[in-house]
């Protein structure tokens, strides 16, 4: 009986790193991180100095540097792509408010709404205000128009992607903390909330 072990081995495995400039009071989760629909660009959440950097995964490389909020990012997501590659970008903070920005697939960038050859420093398409705490949680969809985000203490709002809320709802207990949020195909919320 004879045993045979296999040695696999990765010599020219590169191991990328996001930095050294996460706040250590945020809780890194799933929602800190969105790659873009080509795997191509990274986009990081929760840096102390409240910006939410782009990094190109082949090289490591930070490609864009994005500041829009007054308190570190928490959170981002990101809608679908459209066939030129394009998409909106949602980002919650800390300041309780949501950013929509829009990635531009073709440059590998976040762009201007208004003057799409901007890249250094682009405005936020819209800013969604509604929220007294800071957000935790987004889903956004172009296709549908809509945004919904949740903050600390069971808040859900629903807004157009112009900034208008729909609707809003709390968790009964107003204690919970929603952290994932999605439409049913027959248009019900589902919200999964932190126990209470």
């Amino acid at each position: 009986n004879k045993n045979i072990f296999f040695l696999i081995s990765n010599i020219n495995l590169n191991r990328h790193h996001l930095g050294d400039n996460f706040d250590e009071r945020i809780q890194q989760r799933h929602q800190s991180f969105v790659v873009t629909a080509d795997n191509r660009y990274i986009i990081s959440t929760g840096y102390w100095d409240k910006s939410f950097p782009v990094q190109n995964t082949d090289v490591a490389k930070i490609t864009q540097v994005l500041y829009g909020h007054f308190d570190i990012v928490t959170c981002v997501c990101r809608s679908e792509v459209t066939i030129a590659g394009n998409c909106f970008l949602a980002t919650g903070s800390r300041d309780c408010t949501v950013c929509i920005c829009i990635w531009n697939g073709t440059k590998g960038a976040i762009v201007d709404r208004e003057y799409s050859n901007q890249e250094i420093n682009p405005s936020p398409a819209t800013i969604l205000t509604g929220h007294d705490r800071e957000i935790t949680c987004l889903w956004i969809s172009a296709e549908l128009g809509i945004v919904l985000s949740g903050s600390e203490q069971s808040l859900v709002l629903q807004h157009t992607l112009n900034g208008d809320i729909l609707r809003s709802f709390e968790h009964p207990s107003k204690i919970s903390t929603p952290r994932l949020l999605s439409p049913s195909n027959d248009g019900d919320i589902i919200v999964c909330y932190d126990r209470s």
